[in-house]
């Protein structure tokens, strides 16, 4: 994940563009069927009504071959506010698409942290087939040949409390 902002500072009433980047590094050649990100937006920040002239809050970088955006949609919970990005289509097994995502700096954000830090998370609206080594039915695997678990699962330094929360909401 990567941010911009107009002039590379970040303090409360700027406007971020997030752009992050979905990689199917599939070993066996498969590809992702239906990607659906998952965005747990920053403690501190809140979605614009549009982006820089007028450009949609969520879009994709560019032209991915053999993908499209669906209609993203917006969860609370507990003080939070988490994207769900549908795409539709398959992502090569070596290709990868960057979904853009305009957030806007809240006044109370230094409260939080002096970082803001975004969370997103990969998964399917398709559910593959559910076995002991693949206890969530996941229609791919992740980055390290593995089947995902839980959402969130492993040390990527997000807070366990906002992804229980998360999980909830989702219903995981």
């Amino acid at each position: 994940k990567t941010a911009e902002t107009d002039d590379g500072s970040v303090n409360p009433g700027v406007s971020l563009a997030y752009n992050i980047t979905i990689q199917n590094t599939s070993q066996n050649g498969l590809p992702m069927t239906d990607p659906v990100l998952i965005d747990l937006l920053p403690l501190g920040t809140s979605l614009p009504d549009s982006g820089p002239n007028d450009a949609p809050v969520v879009s994709l970088v560019g032209d991915p071959d053999g993908l499209s955006l669906g209609s993203s949609t917006i969860g609370h919970f507990a003080g939070n506010t988490y994207l769900t990005i549908p795409l539709s289509g398959s992502l090569p097994a070596g290709g990868s698409v960057t979904v853009r995502v305009y957030i806007h700096v809240d006044a109370n954000a230094p409260s939080y942290s002096s970082q803001i830090v975004n969370h997103a998370f990969v998964t399917s609206m398709k559910e593959g087939v559910r076995t002991a080594e693949n206890p969530t039915g996941a229609t791919f695997k992740n980055n390290e040949d593995g089947w995902p678990d839980i959402l969130g699962a492993g040390d990527d330094g997000a807070d366990d409390g906002r992804l229980d929360g998360l999980r909830d909401a989702l219903g995981e």
